[in-house]
């Protein structure tokens, strides 16, 4: 059997599930966001009364407006877990899954750009919703996975 668990100082630990955590929550409430853009969307999907489709995101509000500038906090949620995942000297599965969730949320940021700047491209559309789906799974398994090195005689 592999053993999956890594040895992290309990300080360390700590400082890091508090931020993976942190950054989960982050993610959470930009996933609502988002999804209340799509939601302010769909009359468009449904009718879109001769608008055409580059223009729908124009007319969807302020929402949009708060999911694009929430992408910051998310961005520096995901720049301090790096920080701390450098400055612990992280390795194995927490440092994998740290760089990925950075990873797919600069991905994330890409997609959506490209959807409000590129008249909201289908194939755009669904790498946004795939990544983001990876995304909370990536950071879900990190908090997983540092609950697991808190108990290495676990680890499977």
């Amino acid at each position: 059997s592999v053993a999956l668990a890594v040895q992290i100082a309990p300080i360390v630990r700590r400082r890091l599930t508090v931020t993976t955590a942190l950054l989960f929550a982050v993610i959470c409430l930009q996933t609502l966001l988002g999804a209340q853009v799509r939601e302010a969307i769909d009359p468009y999907i449904k009718d879109a009364g001769g608008l055409s489709r580059n223009l729908w995101i124009e007319n969807v509000g302020w929402i949009d407006h708060i999911h694009r500038t929430f992408t910051w906090p998310v961005i520096a949620a995901a720049a301090f877990l790096i920080h701390t995942v450098r400055k612990g000297r992280i390795i194995g599965l927490p440092r994998t899954l740290a760089y990925l969730s950075t990873a797919l949320i600069l991905s994330q940021t890409a997609f959506g750009i490209a959807l409000a700047y590129g008249g909201l491209p289908r194939l755009f559309q669904v790498l946004h919703l795939v990544t983001a789906s990876a995304l909370i799974c990536a950071v879900y398994a990190l908090l997983l996975s540092l609950r697991r090195s808190a108990h290495p005689a676990d680890a499977i």
